[in-house]
């Protein structure tokens, strides 16, 4: 009886222990079921940049870009894995889950960590656009690396943190534009807030950071507009950001973007309710999202609800609400978060092969 008994709580243990390389390991295994699926929505635009890449042409700039409004990032990427581009952001998601893990440990300790890469991996957009060929995936990636390294400059001062914060700013901007101003911003947002943590010779040390970040995007710019112009104004004259009237635009994207973040929270989001504490890292955290969401209001058109769904803009504020919620979820008893992550882990996995197989049947 006692080996028994002695077997299942060892059993439980382990579970308890490693229940983040369960969720983990399923959810790559699930991704991996669907490497080599048929192309969705507009894939086959970055697939043939990428070809462009791949044929060898000294041509930066094909014709094609005269309206993509994406930086080359991907496309490269994509000509490097060309035999099996969705590789490229099952990669970077592998990568992210590899520096979330390291980068809240470090911060948090061990338990936050496994928390953090467990919430990722079950939250359904982040399982959905995980193979998708579209920016979005990656520069969500980028700008969490950037946020939550300058948190580890922040809290530990290590250079190694500074330098990962700008080189996840590179990134980005080369993989989407619009990671440019929401990055912008929140940096000032949080050295203001946090302006007791600087003297003047962080701030000219963080922002030389910066600005060598944005010399990559810098050169691409100056090349592109060579060609189109100014290609700020030419992109939001050919996508219709300038709205005649604000208002019916921010009306309808407050509707349709609403009820987003609340769907990115999942599950989780009980732990926000029931411990109802949140520290200063998770209101930095917030207040990063709150751009996001705000940014997108203004700036998306009217017509966000047709295919593919433009609230994928918001995929940015996962890994920010996956680590408050992980903090949050720390506070809870161990049998009280397999109750909210497995739920959470299977819902994910169910809508993101209907959304899927609705696509590709």
């Amino acid at each position: 009886m006692w080996k028994v008994r002695e077997g299942r709580i060892t059993l439980r243990n382990f579970l308890f222990s490693h229940f983040h390389l369960i969720f983990v390991a399923l959810f790559f295994a699930l991704s991996s079921c669907l490497l080599f699926a048929p192309l969705i929505w507009d894939e086959w635009v970055y697939l043939q940049l990428a070809a462009h890449v791949v044929s060898g042409s000294f041509n930066p700039f094909p014709s094609m870009l005269s309206w993509v409004p994406h930086p080359p990032l991907l496309w490269y990427l994509l000509a490097f894995f060309h035999s099996a581009p969705r590789l490229v952001p099952l990669l970077i998601s592998a990568v992210f889950v590899v520096f979330l893990f390291y980068v809240c440990k470090r911060l948090y300790g061990d338990e936050v960590a496994k928390l953090s890469v467990a919430v990722l991996v079950s939250t359904g957009s982040y399982m959905l656009y995980n193979l998708v060929m579209f920016p979005d995936g990656p520069v969500m990636v980028f700008m969490a690396v950037s946020v939550l390294s300058f948190l580890g400059w922040i809290k530990s001062g290590e250079q190694k943190f500074l330098f990962l914060s700008g080189f996840g700013l590179a990134l980005a901007s080369l993989t989407d534009y619009t990671a440019v101003p929401i990055l912008l911003v929140t940096f000032v947002v949080w050295t203001v807030l946090l302006r007791r943590s600087f003297d003047w010779l962080k701030v000219l040390k963080f922002y030389g950071v910066i600005a060598a970040s944005l010399l990559p995007l810098a050169f691409w710019v100056y090349g592109l507009s060579q060609i189109y112009g100014n290609i700020a104004y030419y992109y939001l004259s050919l996508y219709g950001i300038f709205p005649s009237s604000l208002l019916p635009r921010l009306a309808f994207n407050i509707i349709y973007f609403g009820p987003y973040p609340v769907l990115l929270g999942g599950l989780p989001l009980i732990s926000w309710i029931r411990k109802d504490s949140f520290d200063a890292d998770s209101k930095l955290l917030l207040a990063y999202s709150v751009v996001i969401f705000v940014f997108f209001l203004i700036i998306t058109p009217l017509y966000a609800h047709v295919s593919p769904p433009y609230n994928r803009y918001l995929l940015p504020m996962i890994p920010a609400l996956t680590v408050i919620s992980a903090k949050n979820l720390a506070k809870e008893k161990p049998s009280t978060r397999f109750l909210i992550l497995c739920p959470q882990f299977l819902g994910a996995s169910i809508f993101s092969f209907l959304v899927l197989l609705s696509i590709w049947k």
